[in-house]
């Protein structure tokens, strides 16, 4: 469901994921799907200012 959800647009949404899961039924646990958004969020910000931090190194030609 991942993978085809990302095929078109190189995105994932949670709509997309369910209409791409393949069984009729899927159950969200919600609570547990809030954490799993507060981890990813925390870690796209850390590699955002990774990037940050890389984009002001001098060049040392390597």
């Amino acid at each position: 469901a991942l993978v085809a959800s990302a095929l078109e647009d190189n995105q994932i949404t949670l709509l997309e994921v369910l209409q791409n899961y393949p069984t009729s039924e899927v159950v969200v646990e919600g609570e547990r799907l809030l954490e799993a958004v507060e981890e990813f969020n925390k870690i796209s910000q850390t590699i955002e200012e990774l990037k940050g931090v890389i984009d002001n190194l001098p060049d040392i030609g390597l």
